[in-house]
């Protein structure tokens, strides 16, 4: 598993928020896949994607994850509907998971080659 994101390279990285509260782990977010162009470490890229996640769930909730058959505690809805919030108390089971799947090398930015090519033409214009 590879979790260094450091590079300007072009880097695949897999990555799910989970709930890890005893008899209630499950996966509140599914793996997803994104390329990441910049240099970056796991904290940062992992609180940009929290805090994405904490907006979505606010805004438009969450469904039930199946793997729970009761709820957490009293202050969330009853099974089956939409999580819109986790509570203070529980946020600190909430984690976040990613690694490296891929890594490639930037292409060579196109502006160099045709900034040589309006040099060329200026040079043979000049001649």
């Amino acid at each position: 598993m590879d979790a260094d994101m450091s590079g300007d390279d072009v880097k695949v990285v897999r990555h799910s928020i989970i709930f890890t509260k005893r008899d209630f782990e499950t996966a509140l977010q599914a793996e997803q896949t994104e390329i990441v162009a910049y240099s970056t470490n796991g904290a940062s890229f992992g609180g940009i994607k929290m805090a994405q996640f904490f907006s979505h769930l606010s805004r438009d909730g969450i469904p039930w994850p199946r793997a729970w058959k009761d709820r957490p505690s009293d202050a969330y809805p009853e099974v089956g509907q939409r999580i819109k919030e986790i509570r203070p108390e529980y946020q600190r089971y909430v984690d976040f998971l990613y690694d490296v799947i891929s890594r490639q090398p930037k292409p060579e930015p196109m502006y160099d080659k045709q900034q040589t090519d309006a040099f060329r033409r200026i040079r043979d214009a000049l001649e």
